[in-house]
């Protein structure tokens, strides 16, 4: 079995662990939201929802956040 390496983020103020260095498309829906009602800035950039599935989500020293409509 393979072991994934986790990153804590903060979701809405609450804790949660999603895998280091998948795509914002795979971090959304381990996070249960609907990447069709999401924006995603990565460092202060706006991503794309079209590049979603190609954009790194979550590693150390990113910032992103994403707000829900």
């Amino acid at each position: 079995m393979e072991l994934k390496e986790s990153i804590a983020i903060h979701v809405n103020g609450d804790l949660r662990h999603v895998t280091v260095g998948i795509s914002i498309a795979d971090m959304l829906a381990e996070l249960g939201l609907d990447a069709r009602k999401v924006a995603v800035e990565r460092n202060f950039e706006i991503v794309p929802r079209s590049s979603f599935a190609a954009a790194r989500g979550p590693t150390p020293g990113v910032m992103l956040r994403a707000i829900q409509s």
